[in-house]
């Protein structure tokens, strides 16, 4: 009876709620307090033009920035958030339930307990952030699962008590969900994927001053596929990219985001930029579609010597902004990501001087283009001469800005990225 009257309580909570974030935080702040869960994520299917579906994060509370934002977004068929969200579990499974939820109570040895074919495709991040106790539970719709609620927990055992109780109000709560308007839903995934993919503040890193800009799409159908990451790795320097992935819509996000998770994971391990983009090929080219590319422009600085090493794959090379002049780095141009496995990415070597800034671009910066003239190093010279060169922050931002701006408003437009790098004094 007790149950019946919560469930009843939230549902009629839930309908009272006049946003659909408003009854999204709702949902996830019950399932916190019901099951003590440390992570909740909240996810609702999206199609792309492919007809591929996507399950892109739309509210999460608890999660740390990393894990929120390496989980930002992931395909149907890539993870078991994928599969519960699109009702594609397996009952007969111990880990999945006949109300098709997954649920375990010692992620880190699920791989010793079941075989690869039993488990299908993992992602593996609750297992590398820790979390023992996993459940996924889809939300119900009018003709099956539309989303699914993701909760993770470092105990063991930590969801099992409270199932029931939470796969009912999943259930009723997919409904309520939808009752909000697209515009509201899309909105709320747009920007959990917009702030993983480009994070609005670059990190903090000792010996550097960093400083990112981008300006895209104002909806999920129009996003594009630019993102950047810096990983710092103490003694070992600091890596910096900047890529883009062909595209537009849930698709591209999706796969950016793969991409960017991908990258991230090997930079952490990788000799120098060449290695990092040849074993993130080798993984990209057996994942994306035919017909699709990842261009990239990634980095290695030291922060006490200024000594940068440059790889490109397909992308446009880093452009040194030093005295009057904008130049390029004269690095190889190597093929984009994702087209042939065992490419080779071969390097170039540079200086970066005290009062030089280094920024690495998408191509939408410099092809922005009025009355067939383009923006290109000029247009970044000319924003270089005009702004205070100690304020990297500022820099970017008045880049994508003039870009912005030079571009012809008849044209079609494309995403903006620019991150700089320079020396801390």
């Amino acid at each position: 009876m007790r149950e019946l009257d919560e469930l009843t309580d939230l549902v009629a909570k839930l309908n009272d709620a006049t946003t659909f974030c408003d009854t999204a935080d709702l949902l996830i702040s019950w399932a916190q307090r019901l099951t003590g869960g440390e992570a909740v994520v909240l996810r609702l299917n999206e199609r792309s033009e492919d007809g591929g579906t996507w399950v892109p994060a739309c509210r999460q509370s608890g999660a740390n920035e990393a894990f929120a934002r390496d989980e930002a977004v992931v395909s149907a068929d890539e993870c078991v958030c994928g599969r519960v969200a699109t009702g594609a579990a397996d009952p007969s499974l111990p880990f999945f339930t006949p109300n098709g939820s997954f649920v375990w109570g010692h992620v880190n040895t699920i791989g010793s307990q079941f075989t690869p074919e039993q488990l299908g495709p993992i992602r593996g991040r609750c297992v590398s952030e820790g979390y023992e106790s996993v459940a996924v539970v889809p939300l119900g719709g009018p003709t099956g699962p539309v989303g699914c609620l993701h909760l993770a927990d470092r105990r063991p055992d930590q969801f099992d008590g409270s199932l029931a109780l939470l796969e009912a109000a999943c259930r009723l709560a997919g409904r309520i969900l939808l009752q909000h308007h697209d515009h509201e839903r899309e909105h709320a995934a747009f920007e959990t994927i917009q702030g993983a993919l480009v994070p609005p503040q670059a990190p903090v890193i000792a010996g550097l001053d960093l400083g990112v800009c981008f300006a895209s799409a104002t909806d999920i159908a129009h996003i594009g596929g630019d993102f950047y990451d810096v990983i710092d790795r103490g003694d070992a320097g600091c890596v910096l990219f900047v890529g883009d992935y062909s595209g537009h819509g849930i698709e591209a996000a999706g796969m950016a985001a793969r991409a960017r998770y991908t990258l991230a994971g090997v930079a952490r391990h990788a000799n120098g930029p060449g290695e990092l983009l040849a074993e993130a090929n080798d993984v990209l080219a057996g994942v994306l579609p035919e017909d699709r590319f990842v261009s990239v422009a990634a980095c290695l600085i030291d922060p006490g010597t200024g000594r940068v090493r440059v790889a490109l794959a397909g992308h446009p090379a880093p452009v040194r902004l030093r005295g009057d002049s904008a130049t390029e780095i004269d690095a190889p141009h190597n093929t984009p990501l994702g087209l042939s496995p065992d490419a080779h990415f071969a390097e170039a070597e540079t200086t970066l001087e005290q009062g030089d800034v280094l920024t690495l671009i998408t191509d939408g910066v410099i092809d922005s283009r009025r009355n067939g003239r383009l923006f290109g190093l000029e247009g970044i010279r000319t924003v270089w001469l005009a702004n205070d060169p100690t304020d990297v922050q500022t820099l970017t931002r008045a880049v994508c800005e003039a870009s912005g701006t030079y571009h012809d408003s008849a044209l079609p437009p494309d995403d903006r990225l620019a991150l700089g790098i320079r020396l801390a004094r």
